[in-house]
């Protein structure tokens, strides 16, 4: 990062939505316009895509609008979710149903709760999506669906939203059952009462950060995420194991790492802290503990405990 972008402060940016996103803004307005919704998309730029509460607009992240600053965050962060402006039309769509919410106070509707679950539920600190549960649509990556009663919403909406997707044809059982639903409450929505609020929350012109701590501060975020995630993968270990079922698993281990101890002791204590594994024996030394948390790296990939050992050492 150049010296003098690096002590930049995100506000004083010169930022400017580029065309393909003005684009993809324009396609989703003209489906929404399809199904006779009468929401006019507003948009402005922030640090990541969002629906304030009580808003009806969308915030769209700044490393979007400038191509250096897009390649920082793909330096910093190894990715960016927006792979192309198709993944970008299927984002908006997503948030264009957080805006409908807080426009015509879908949330409280009864059947939706019932069928979705309460959008007031806690979201978890990491979630166990199942690839192939047919209760839930796919519209962001991550079954992201599957993460919380407020997204599912979203992404069935997204879906439903789609012109791509024949929904009907696609999905099936729950999944379809909501889609239905939606279907109906979409349907009735030019009989509701409206409420439009478009304020800037959170506006990259009041980010009084540096470009140098905004990339530490997200690459933190970002690691602390990758090792809840990768966390969350040992949620199925069992919480008591005795020697001969850690032997076991050690052996089929033993095929595909080669870890030392140092490496893995840390590694362990993570696990242990967050799963609450515990031993049959008192008699176990740390070699054997260490052991243990190698067996549990069965269920990631080198590559997942190479970056994990990044985080936690």
């Amino acid at each position: 990062m150049g010296k003098n972008l690096y002590h930049q402060k995100i506000k004083n940016f010169p930022f400017q939505v580029p065309g393909n996103i003005s684009r993809a803004f324009r396609n989703v307005q003209k489906e929404l316009n399809t199904k006779n919704i009468n929401l006019k998309l507003e948009y402005y730029i922030s640090d990541e895509w969002f629906v304030a509460d009580g808003q009806t607009s969308i915030a769209i992240p700044f490393y979007l609008c400038d191509q250096k600053i897009k390649n920082l965050e793909k330096k910093y962060l190894k990715k960016i979710e927006e792979k192309n402006n198709e993944y970008i039309e299927k984002i908006i769509r997503h948030e264009v149903a957080h805006c409908l919410d807080n426009a015509f106070n879908l949330r409280l509707l009864k059947k939706r709760q019932s069928l979705f679950g309460l959008s007031s539920t806690s979201y978890p600190m990491f979630y166990y999506p199942n690839p192939s549960s047919v209760h839930f649509v796919e519209n962001l990556e991550d079954n992201y669906a599957q993460s919380h009663p407020e997204e599912d919403w979203a992404e069935t909406f997204a879906v439903w939203l789609n012109p791509k997707i024949k929904w009907s044809r696609v999905y099936q059982s729950k999944a379809l059952e909501k889609l239905v639903y939606l279907d109906s409450v979409m349907r009735t929505l030019n009989k509701r009462k409206c409420k439009i609020s478009n304020l800037e929350l959170g506006s990259y012109k009041f980010d009084s950060r540096t470009f140098a701590s905004y990339f530490s501060e997200k690459s933190q975020n970002y690691k602390v995420k990758y090792k809840l995630d990768c966390l969350a993968k040992f949620k199925n270990i069992p919480r008591v194991i005795n020697p001969n079922q850690e032997q076991k698993l050690y052996v089929e281990l033993r095929k595909n790492f080669n870890l030392k101890e140092y490496e893995i002791k840390p590694l362990y204590n993570a696990i242990k802290k967050v799963h609450g594994v515990k031993y049959s024996s008192k008699r176990h030394s740390n070699y054997n503990l260490m052991q243990f948390t190698d067996i549990l790296l069965n269920k990631g990939t080198k590559k997942m405990f190479s970056e994990f050992h990044k985080v936690i050492v």
